[in-house]
């Protein structure tokens, strides 16, 4: 039942901005909890990176004390993959396409992934 309302959430976030081609719910160990990816993209290599990538931030940022990390943005030639914390848990990552309103999609990420820590 759970996996059924964080697709839902995942559907309705990519139907509410358009400018997010993929959006995928990621616990921190690696693993897929729920994902709306293009078919081209390997789900667990993706995840599994996802993952990866935001340890690697939040090490940085303690190491320089500069406070709890609270999304990462990679931006390249071809599009952008934003993630964004949902509780201790897990993590939202989306796959932006390269000229989107990034303000606009920030803060929806953050209203999903406050809906999204209640459901995780």
């Amino acid at each position: 039942m759970i996996k059924i309302e964080l697709k839902r959430v995942l559907r309705s976030l990519r139907q509410r901005i358009n400018d997010i081609e993929g959006c995928s719910i990621v616990s921190r160990d690696g693993l897929i909890l729920s994902s709306e990816l293009m078919a081209d993209i390997e789900n667990k290599t993706f995840a599994a990176l996802s993952a990866e990538l935001t340890k690697s931030g939040e090490v940085l940022t303690s190491e320089l004390k500069i406070g709890n990390l609270s999304q990462i943005m990679v931006n390249s030639t071809k599009g952008n993959i934003v993630t964004t914390d949902i509780g201790k848990k897990a993590i939202l990552v989306c796959l932006v396409k390269q000229k989107a309103n990034l303000g606009l999609v920030l803060l929806h990420m953050e209203r999903t992934a406050s809906r999204l820590s209640g459901l995780i």
